[in-house]
């Protein structure tokens, strides 16, 4: 049985280990993850009529209206 070389060894190890981390890491559960089953908005506290805004950024705009800082369009504002 022939020996492999200690760099071709070494490089089989890093790649075994690489693969265990890949594998252990796919199959983690996503813990970050927000959960709205509630429903909108998740603070229910807070009313959106009542904010006050700078910008408006609304796609249900008909046209975008400058003069008071009313977009349809994040590029657009």
């Amino acid at each position: 049985m022939k020996i492999p070389s200690r760099s071709r060894f070494t490089a089989f190890v890093r790649l075994a280990a690489l693969t265990l981390l890949l594998e252990l890491g796919a199959r983690a559960p996503m813990l970050a993850q927000d959960n709205a089953s509630a429903g909108e908005p998740i603070v229910a506290t807070i009313d959106p009529a009542k904010l006050i805004f700078d910008f408006l950024v609304d796609g249900r705009l008909a046209q975008d209206d400058p003069a008071n800082r009313k977009f349809k369009t994040l590029q657009a504002a």
